[in-house]
């Protein structure tokens, strides 16, 4: 087992200011997450996901039949569910690959439950 070191506060002075400046280097790098950031929860444990894309889906359309003869003019267009791709992360931002190995099928149907319901009326 290897040992975690806890992140080290670091002492720098501003070249221009002179002034010290606190910084904290964590151990892992934190890529900026790119879309837009919904708070989220999975089995209690609070999240964050980025939503990158959304389509708000259609509520379909029906078809047309001749009313004479009963005759299909236009079949329509089934409804589509709406869809979402996000990027799940902690909710400090950080990649939370432990997370996504905790998740079954139902977790992340709960997750992009969630996600749909606070992104809808939202341009993402």
């Amino acid at each position: 087992a290897s040992l975690r070191h806890p992140p080290v506060t670091v002492w720098i002075q501003d070249l221009v200011s002179g002034d010290a400046l606190m910084r904290r280097r964590a151990d892992r790098p934190r890529p900026e997450p790119d879309g837009y950031p919904v708070p989220v929860r999975m089995r209690g444990i609070p999240a964050t996901a980025y939503v990158t894309a959304y389509s708000p889906g259609t509520a379909g359309r029906r078809g047309l039949h001749d009313s004479r003869t009963a005759a299909l003019i236009d079949p329509g267009e089934p409804p589509e569910p709406p869809e979402v791709e996000y990027d799940l992360r902690d909710r400090s931002g950080y990649p939370a690959p432990w997370l996504e190995r905790m998740m079954d099928g139902d977790d992340w149907d709960d997750v992009t439950e969630q996600v749909i319901s606070t992104t809808k009326g939202v341009n993402a």
